[in-house]
């Protein structure tokens, strides 16, 4: 796959560039995480620091899905599928906002490996490191409480629901990010490009064959540390509110790292203080979804602050950030407030 390209007398835009820099920000994003968390813990990470299991969710996933797509997208480009395809769905004339309904079957065929049969081979990892980020948050969570696990200790019904959501989840987004996230918005991004600059159907498709194999393995490493942060944190979040109501702690309050890298949208939401029960209620809620779309509806991420004080959320939804706290809870406002949040629940007044 070449790393030249030049189309039309056109030099495309800096889209490596972007990717690689993205990776770049949520890597030095973890090593400040790391480092905060090593001085928060006297010399020692977070107990249940999540970033080993992401790491392990990342190394069980990526290099996978980089192999399968780079020798799926050499076979498309050798067979003439790919030409064949752009020939029977390129227009010249097609304006930006339909891009989805004509090349959804562009998008079909590079991301036709990914389905959920490829996703559900992973599920016994994903459980694994589930399992393991909700054992270590809930003995974590005793021990904020001046407890240690019992001996004996067993997971109630409760638990069990969280850990099975939070592993179909991992399974679920595996293959849609692939899908939406990775491949499609790839497409788009050269799409765009050609549409704006006029390409003709054979200069379109040497941009594909030249760019796609580059852009969507750089897109997949960003989406996929996105998607272990995910997992991850709601499971550490969840399994420490899921014990502190076992233990009948009332009152939590919200933590960020306190450092100068804590986005708006944490920052308005730092100090604040929930009633446990407010928070439970809102991730039980979370654990009755049974689609993508249920699960962004009943626990949105915090998308962006507005000026004149609402956070804006990922459903569609506003709400004033100075509202109390149990209408916050039942926006489904719980932490992580958004992808790579390192937000954290601790008991009131410890």
């Amino acid at each position: 796959m070449s790393n030249e390209l030049k189309v039309g007398g056109f030099m495309p835009p800096a889209w490596r560039k972007e990717a690689e820099l993205e990776k770049l920000a949520l890597e030095k994003s973890k090593l400040s995480y790391f480092l905060d968390s090593v001085l928060k813990g006297k010399g020692e990470p977070e107990k249940d620091s999540p970033l080993p299991f992401e790491d392990a969710f990342v190394a069980a996933i990526l290099p996978e899905f980089k192999r399968k797509f780079e020798e799926h997208f050499d076979y498309l480009v050798d067979s003439g599928t790919l030409d064949n395809t752009l020939a029977i769905l390129y227009n010249p004339d097609l304006e930006p906002e339909e891009i989805d309904r004509h090349y959804a079957a562009l998008v079909a065929i590079l991301a036709s490996p990914f389905a959920m049969s490829w996703a559900m081979q992973h599920t016994t990892e994903v459980e694994e490191l589930v399992t393991g980020m909700y054992g270590v948050a809930t003995e974590v969570a005793h021990e904020t409480a001046g407890l240690t696990l019992p001996t004996g200790f067993a997971y109630n019904a409760r638990d069990l629901a969280a850990i099975d959501q939070f592993t179909n989840t991992g399974i679920i987004w595996i293959s849609e990010g692939a899908h939406r996230q990775v491949v499609t918005s790839s497409v788009h991004t050269l799409t765009a490009y050609a549409l704006e600059n006029n390409l003709n159907r054979a200069e379109f498709a040497q941009l594909l064959k030249n760019e796609l194999g580059h852009l969507v393995p750089a897109r997949a490493d960003s989406y996929y540390q996105n998607l272990a942060s995910l997992v991850m944190n709601r499971t550490r979040n969840t399994a420490r509110m899921f014990d502190y109501s076992r233990l009948g702690i009332t009152y939590v309050e919200t933590f960020t790292m306190g450092d100068d890298r804590v986005c708006g949208r944490c920052e308005m939401h730092e100090g604040q203080v929930y009633a446990v029960e407010d928070v439970v209620a809102t991730m039980e809620r979370g654990l009755e979804a049974s689609t993508p779309e249920e699960l962004i509806d009943a626990l949105p991420f915090v998308n962006s602050v507005t000026a004149d004080g609402f956070f804006v959320l990922s459903n569609g939804n506003r709400v004033s950030t100075s509202s109390d706290a149990d209408v916050l809870a039942k926006a489904g406002i719980t932490i992580p407030l958004h992808p790579s949040c390192r937000c954290y629940y601790l008991i009131y007044g410890v």
